[in-house]
């Protein structure tokens, strides 16, 4: 069974599949029945240990999950796991740091910096995130920004707009720094208030925006956010929320968070996009005090980690970043250059309203929902030489990375967007609705939109689908 293999080899060179693969293969193949995608991928298979002998490979070859055993499994979790250590420990890049021209060197530390200092040196360093925001837009110079391992940032986030040339990374020693969505560790009973039988609502929530995503004691659990959804239904018109927990989903009409009733479930009472007499606050249906409940409470608020709007030369190396409502980096430009992530970690993406349905619909026979959306990495719009490699991905709401653009039926070049060398290498994604996602879409003829030369090699991705992704709900 698994633990049978046949190699093949022509001197140093050789090819391995596992027994499984070699019995798929077959059957495959030989088969009347199989579905022309089966034949294909049954020989494709069979052409890769082929070419795996002409490169001089040593490769084993064995189809995981539906195919595999325990033994293959087993070991590409090893595997996996091994790589995440690598990515979590990877040095800093020193070939990224930007030497001629006019260069500007920023640090940055939230344990031992302040604002008022010079920030242009370790001894020196700035404290928050808006100091380094306020300079990125200070003319034609080349920018390093180095953030101070071991070091987290709350409800802050880095903005490249309108300025290239940059490089984020880290200096010191330790962990990654960490840019977090998440303004404060909920875990403290005194700011929850029971407003009705098991619903708590949290002090502080109103001023924020929305939450996307509840995160509890380090990912030993995580809420579910109900969203709002309108029909119109037997003649009268509803404001109802979708629960998505599947065996409760789109049965329950919802007036008010006092009509929560799972535990974890959460509703962050926000207004229609043109209407107004919301509370603001965030709600969450626990049988016990949460700040009692869990030693630790992230809250996933409407924002990204690090946004990069028109700019080219950006290379971001060596950062985390957590407990974003939004996208952990959102790039957005027509052709965005030079694009390079790497070595960085992504954990607990997503989950917040991104267009948010409107009051003026209520009495219409119509049905809509809150949309919600969050990327590890994206680029919306067009880019040349985008670059994403050795990252760690994990629980996103929507996808580990992708590239996309919707040209919206304009013809005109102000909305042509091509996607170009573009390459996703040696990442591990796990547990995102979709691990790659890629895509042009709505171009009519006249607009001459394209991808060309996208490269996904050497990426391991798991669970597509599960986790947090399944709160959905739509």
């Amino acid at each position: 069974g698994d633990e049978f293999y046949i190699t093949v080899t022509d001197g140093a060179k050789s090819v391995t599949l596992n027994y499984s693969a070699l019995c798929w293969v077959k059957s495959a193949v030989g088969s009347a029945s199989a579905s022309d995608e089966t034949k294909m991928l049954a020989k494709a298979v069979g052409v890769y240990a082929s070419e795996a002998l002409k490169k001089n490979s040593k490769s084993v070859i064995s189809l995981a999950g539906q195919i595999a055993g325990a033994g293959t499994v087993s070991a590409l979790r090893s595997a996996t796991d091994s790589r995440i250590s690598s990515i979590r420990s990877s040095a800093n890049d020193a070939s990224l740091i930007q030497t001629s021209g006019t260069v500007k060197n920023y640090y940055v530390s939230s344990s031992t910096g302040s604002d008022s200092n010079s920030g242009t040196d370790e001894s020196h360093p700035w404290k928050t995130l808006a100091k380094v925001n306020s300079v990125l837009n200070e003319g034609s110079y080349k920018y390093n920004i180095y953030l101070k391992r071991g070091d987290t940032w709350r409800g802050e986030y880095l903005k490249t707009y309108k300025t290239s040339n940059v490089t984020i990374t880290a200096y010191g020693s330790g962990a990654k720094p960490v840019i977090m969505g998440s303004p404060e560790n909920g875990a403290n009973a005194a700011k929850w208030t029971e407003v009705a039988t098991n619903i708590w609502r949290y002090a502080g929530s109103d001023s924020w925006d929305d939450v996307g995503n509840i995160v509890f004691n380090n990912g030993e659990s995580y809420g579910c956010k109900v969203v709002q959804l309108y029909v119109k239904h037997e003649g009268k018109s509803y404001r109802i929320t979708n629960f998505s927990h599947p065996t409760d989903c789109q049965k329950d009409w919802f007036e008010s968070y006092t009509d929560l009733k799972n535990d974890l479930d959460f509703y962050h009472d926000k207004d229609f996009k043109d209407g107004s007499g919301a509370t603001g606050y965030l709600y969450l249906y626990s049988t016990s005090n949460p700040g009692s409940r869990f030693s630790s409470i992230e809250f996933s608020v409407k924002q990204h980690g690090i946004e990069i709007y028109k700019a080219n030369n950006v290379r971001v190396d060596n950062v985390c970043v957590k407990y974003v409502g939004g996208h952990g980096i959102a790039g957005n430009g027509l052709n965005l250059q030079n694009i390079l992530i790497q070595n960085c970690e992504f954990d607990w993406i997503g989950g917040s309203i991104h267009d948010r349905i409107k009051a003026s619909i209520i009495g219409t026979d119509t049905t809509a929902y809150d949309t919600r959306y969050g990327n590890a990495v994206e680029i919306y719009g067009g880019c040349d030489n985008f670059r994403v490699q050795n990252n760690y991905i994990y629980q996103c709401y929507d996808t580990g990375i992708t590239q996309q653009y919707s040209c919206g039926g304009n013809t005109d070049s102000d909305h042509t967007a091509n996607q170009l060398n573009i390459y996703y290498h040696n990442n591990v994604i796990e547990n995102c609705n979709y691990s790659i996602e890629y895509f042009i879409s709505n171009c009519p003829t006249g607009n001459s939109s394209y991808i060309n030369n996208f490269q996904i090699t050497d990426n391991i991705m798991w669970n597509a689908g599960k986790g947090f992704c399944e709160t959905r709900g739509q």
